[in-house]
């Protein structure tokens, strides 16, 4: 009876064990250097536009460098593929690392606007840290003024 009663409190304990170490697990995020350039083609207001597309994985971020020259507005959306249920969270930093744009809620489609007031890579960060098991596509559609 007693090597019963050591044998289920061990089964019990390891299982304990198992079940903390894939919760510690979940907890890690990683960051991921995401590459694609749009192809930008003039349209007939003299914007160039573009569209990109990507994966950011679950419990990630996404990072993504887009170069601008100066004095350049920057417009667009980032829209997530999927239902309406589906959100991504996005921070724009500037050259200077500085954050330019940021949107406090997780959303299907983000609309944003950025001037390039210095020119170089600007930063977009694509948060999925919150989502435990989806991955998110993502496109990103937008233009140069």
């Amino acid at each position: 009876m007693q090597k019963f009663i050591i044998l289920t409190m061990s089964v019990i304990l390891g299982s304990g064990l198992i079940i903390a170490f894939l919760m510690y697990k979940q907890l890690g995020t990683e960051t991921a250097t995401l590459s694609g350039t749009p192809e930008l083609v003039a349209n007939s207001t003299g914007a160039e536009c573009g569209e990109v597309a990507f994966e950011v994985r679950a419990r990630s971020l996404g990072e993504w460098y887009f170069n601008v020259p100066k004095g350049k507005t920057m417009t667009g959306t980032v829209t997530v593929g999927g239902d309406e249920a589906k959100d991504i969270g996005v921070t724009i930093w500037s050259p200077s690392n500085r954050i330019i744009f940021f949107h406090p809620n997780r959303e299907h489609q983000v609309e944003f606007e950025v001037v390039g007031t210095i020119r170089g890579e600007y930063r977009f960060d694509f948060d999925n840290r919150h989502s435990t098991f989806t991955d998110k596509n993502l496109r990103v559609s937008l233009c140069l003024v």
